[in-house]
Formats: structure tokens, sequence, C-alpha cells
């Protein structure tokens, strides 16, 4: 496992006063002892939840903990209501980096928010690095460039397959289908491992992708190699069908067909029936070896023809004077036509960069935009102010007038 758990941090905010829980773990085996209803599953329920898999118990947006940081809680002077609950993470992943993951329970911050602080903000005196919010239990949070698993796959160095779904496109094999592997329920006891996979997220043969991804089975690399063959077949049909279409345009000017050419591409060539190029003369269609020979054949006979000399020809200086000032105007134009489609091709090529950026700070908006309309302050150090298609000041941008 690329994850360790080092810290956790239960903060609970009553009318009488704060509460809370601090918890310690190493490497190896950790174990957590107590007496029935004493909290052990509330700790281990606020760890999914604090990496916001609680969707691997089901689709319900309902927190999955109990009582005692979400409504109510009882102390040997009586029973206090819950106000505020936070709880926080400190997690290391493989490379020795160390993360703080901040996501409230209740109170007045959307439970969609989670805030990622790199260092260890709960058990570090002194300043750490720096904060972000990202969203989680919302659409595109798994690959959103602000989505918190996307994220914390990065974490974990994991590059998620992508999977196929039922009825619809394929999808990244999720973080929620991935955990249920780690986590036993104790409700639903040891006789299964895992007790339950989420099957609202609609992946075909769930179990049999996780365990694969998390064993790095054979099985695994040979699903991946073989989407590469796929993905190469049907690169190569789509080369081999725009030759057969560019071979098509070549023989067009001499009103000639490409006849004999397979539709798939095939492993030797020539094929056993040869293509060929057929050429429309007098009505048929006859092979373009037969018609090239005739063509050599009439240049022969036109080379034997006496052709007169200008001089000999009423009117041929003046005529040849006019057809060569046709020939340059005629130059000059297309001179002029290339030069226009180089220039709308070079704009072309700036406008498509321009609208990949403009794409681009679009997506970045709108997850800021998502951030902020579930309460946080992250702008996501976007210039507010500057033009995206210009890159100037929007108040002196051209484009505005």
């Amino acid at each position: 496992m690329t994850l360790r758990l080092r810290h956790l941090f239960i903060e609970v905010t009553t009318s009488d006063g704060r509460y809370g829980v601090k918890l310690d773990f190493t490497d190896g085996l950790n174990i957590i002892r107590a007496d029935n209803s004493m909290g052990k599953s509330t700790v281990m329920q606020s760890i999914v939840y604090a990496l916001g898999l609680e969707g691997m118990f089901g689709p319900s947006q309902d927190v999955p903990l109990a009582h005692v940081v979400t409504d109510y809680l009882e102390h040997p002077h009586g029973v206090t209501n819950v106000i505020e609950s936070t709880v926080y993470l400190e997690i290391e992943n493989l490379s020795g980096q160390h993360f703080t993951v901040q996501r409230a329970i209740k109170g007045t911050r959307d439970r969609h928010l989670i805030t990622l602080v790199e260092g260890r903000a709960v058990t570090q005196a002194g300043p750490v690095g720096t904060s972000a919010d990202y969203f989680v239990r919302e659409r595109f949070a798994a690959t959103s460039g602000r989505g918190f698993h996307r994220k914390l796959s990065e974490i974990l160095g994991w590059d998620l397959p992508k999977v196929p779904r039922f009825n619809d496109v394929d999808c990244p094999l999720y973080l929620e289908a991935i955990f249920p592997l780690f986590y036993v329920e104790q409700k639903l006891g040891w006789g299964k491992l895992p007790a339950r996979f989420p099957t609202y997220l609609g992946i075909r043969d769930t179990a049999r992708r996780t365990i694969e991804f998390v064993l790095g089975l054979d099985a695994y690399k040979i699903a991946i190699k073989r989407q590469a063959v796929h993905d190469e077949i049907a690169r190569l049909r789509a080369r081999w069908n725009a030759l057969r279409i560019q071979t098509a345009k070549i023989a067009r000017p001499a009103s000639g067909i490409v006849n004999g050419i397979p539709s798939e591409p095939i492993a030797s060539w020539p094929p056993e029936i040869a293509p060929q190029i057929l050429v429309s003369q007098s009505g048929a269609w006859v092979p373009l070896q037969v018609y090239v020979v005739e063509l050599r054949d009439r240049f022969s006979r036109l080379q034997a023809e006496v052709i007169p000399t200008a001089g000999e020809t009423p009117g041929s200086s003046a005529e040849l004077s006019n057809l060569e000032n046709q020939l340059g105007q005629r130059e000059a134009t297309m001179t002029a036509l290339v030069s226009q489609v180089e220039s709308d091709r070079s704009e072309t090529m700036a406008l498509q960069a321009r609208i990949y950026a403009v794409e681009d700070d679009l997506r970045k908006h709108k997850d800021i935009g998502r951030l902020q309309r579930l309460g946080s302050a992250d702008d996501g150090n976007l210039p507010s102010h500057i033009c995206p298609t210009c890159h100037q000041d929007i108040r002196s941008c051209p484009a505005r007038s």
C-alpha cells in the first residue's frame, strides 16, 4: 500500500465546550482496542470519510458517522448538542511526502469541500506548506484538476485505468471501488473480503478489475496491452482508409479510378488480385498501362508533325503576347492566393492554440466556481483581470470594443 496513516484528529464543538480525540499510527500493524460502543467504528469510518471514500458504502450522501460527531455527545455530566465537528487526517505517501486532509463533518462548511495542506498541519509546530480546496462526492471529482480523488491518486502514485461501464462510456477505476479491498466492515463480519463492492458506480466486473489493479496481475497488464493493440489496429485502419482516399484523388484528375485495393489492411503485398488504375477512354475502362502506351504513340505522332512558326501565321505574335500577359496575371493571382492560404493557415493554428487556452481556462474557472459555490474562498490563483484570449488587462482588451 502506498498510503501511510500518521495521525487522526477529530474535533467536536458542542454547546458546552470543545471535545476531541487524537490517534497516532506507526508503520506496521496498529491495533485499536476498546469496549463496545466506545468509538472503534467511528475512528475507522472517520478515516474513510476524511478521504472522501464513504461512497464505497453506497450512493447515499449522508455522513456515515455516529451521533457523537453529528448530533449529540454523551459525557459523564450529561448530554450536549454537537454544533460543529471536523476530521483531520495526516497521511504520508511512498515518496515520504506528508499531507493533511481536513473535512467538515457538521457545521456551516460544505461537506463536499476538502482542504489539503502540504505538510503535517496537526502535529508539526510552525509553518507548513501551501493549502488548497478540492471537491469530493461531486461529478468529475476523479478527473477534474480540482477533484480530490484525482489529487489523491497523484499522491498515491496511481495511474487509474479506464474500465468499461454498463451502457455508458469508459470511466476511471474509481477509488471508491478500490478501497473496499483495504477495509473490513465489522457489521458484516470477516467472512468475505471485501464485504461488498459498490454497484451503483456501474462498473463491469468491479471485483475482477480492482483485484487485477491492486495485485498488479498479468491479466491487468495484458488488458492494457490488448487495449493498446486495439488502438493501434484502429490507427492502422484509419491510415489505410486515408491512403485509399488519397490514391483515388491522385487518379481522379486523369478521369481514373483505383480498382482492387482491399478495404481492410492486409499483411502481405500485393494481394492475389493486384490493384490497378483504370482510365475512362471512349466509354470503356482501360488499364493505365495501356492508356500510357496510347498516349506515347499519340505524342510521337504529334512530334512528327511540322509546326508553323509565328512569322508564318498571321496574328500569332499579338496572340502570343496577349497570352503571356494573361499568364503573368494568373501567376500573380496564384502567388497572392498561395500567400493568403499560408496566412489563413497560420491564423487558424493561432486560433486553435487560443481556443485550447480558453478551454483550459474555462475548465479551471468551472472548478473554482464549483468550489466557491460550495463555500470555498480558494480562487486558485487565477488572474481574473486578464483576458484569456489576448492575455491583456481586460480594461484595455480590444475584444471589449
